[in-house]
């Protein structure tokens, strides 16, 4: 615990045996000795460790946890019976920032989609998707600006033969049809004036002045 501690808290070595000879430290053995205690949460601070039972609310540091299974712990058993991680005060951003680049990624690689049918593939990228575009427009009101998410790219693998999409590249959502809406406009053709055919009558401008 203590190395894994320091490691991504970047804490000083003797905080964590300082912490265990406060009264707080007393969290730290029954988590350890007590199986009814699943998890427990640590924050660095500049001169000690603070532990506690439950995270905690509206911090801007990372936050280091424990959760342990019901299964007695023993020196040998430490690295298959608890799980340890980190909870950054960033977290809706984090989660977009993994499923958008991470997971949309990997499963819109026609490699990893062996197996699904198209109807399977298309309901889980649309799904994703979603999520994602959700996850980006939370991160922009958290932040109090407007965010909106492009539209997704080709979602279905074209060897499978599904008609490709398009990528609209203006922040309007496409339309009722499913097409992109083109920025580009078509030229009209200046109308011309049909030419006139001459007017019987009177007409003026010969040499001598006078009219036929």
């Amino acid at each position: 615990m203590e190395e894994r501690l320091v490691a991504s808290l970047k804490a000083k070595p003797d905080m964590f045996k300082k912490l265990l000879e406060t009264e707080d430290g007393e969290l730290v053995k029954k988590f350890l000795d007590d199986d009814s205690m699943a998890k427990i949460y640590f924050l660095a601070g500049t001169k000690e460790l603070t532990v506690m039972k439950e995270p905690p609310v509206n911090t801007k540091k990372k936050v280091f946890f424990f959760l342990r299974s019901e299964e007695a712990l023993k020196p040998e058993n430490m690295g298959t019976n608890v799980m340890c991680g980190d909870l950054s005060p960033q977290l809706l951003y984090n989660m977009w920032g993994v499923l958008g680049g991470v997971y949309l990624p990997l499963l819109s690689n026609p490699k990893n989609q062996h197996g699904l049918s198209e109807v399977n593939a298309r309901e889980l990228l649309e799904s994703l998707h979603i999520t994602v575009s959700k996850l980006y427009v939370g991160v922009g009101k958290c932040k109090g600006e407007t965010m909106l998410p492009l539209p997704p790219e080709n979602t279905l693998n074209p060897e499978r033969g599904a008609p490709t999409r398009t990528r609209c590249t203006s922040s309007r959502p496409p339309s009722s049809h499913g097409r992109c809406r083109s920025r580009t406009r078509s030229r009209r053709t200046p109308r011309t004036s049909s030419p006139t055919a001459p007017t019987r009558g009177r007409w003026s401008g010969s040499s001598s002045g006078r009219s036929r």
